[in-house]
């Protein structure tokens, strides 16, 4: 079996992070297949055709992205400002004055605490 080259490998990653980008910003239409009968053949054929609305990422795709990222090492840092930036400052405050890593109940109750200040 063949395998990819580098020009190859950029082109596929460049690919799926488009298509991720474009998946998680809602920008990919939701397609059905529709029946269009023809008035005078009375031949059938199938085509798509948008539904109107756009495609939201399942469990599954957020899955297949959080592996393509862990597999290619990409990481990144919180924008300042945003709910995980505020998640980050709240678990290094809890680890600064227990002297301690969080734990997962460190991190279940920062995010109350993220989450009911977005919601008031």
């Amino acid at each position: 079996m063949a395998r990819a080259n580098d020009t190859q490998m950029d082109e596929l990653h460049g690919a799926l992070c488009s298509y991720f980008l474009k998946l998680i910003g809602g920008q990919i239409p939701d397609m059905q297949e529709v029946v269009v009968t023809d008035s005078e053949t009375g031949g059938v054929t199938k085509t798509w055709k948008a539904s109107g609305l756009m495609v939201r990422p399942g469990a599954g795709d957020l899955a297949v992205m959080a592996k393509f990222l862990k597999d290619n090492a990409i990481t990144g840092a919180a924008a300042e400002g945003n709910e995980l930036s505020e998640l980050e400052k709240q678990l290094a405050a809890r680890h600064k004055r227990s002297g301690r890593l969080p734990t997962a109940e460190d991190a279940k109750q920062a995010l109350a605490e993220v989450g009911s200040k977005l919601l008031n």
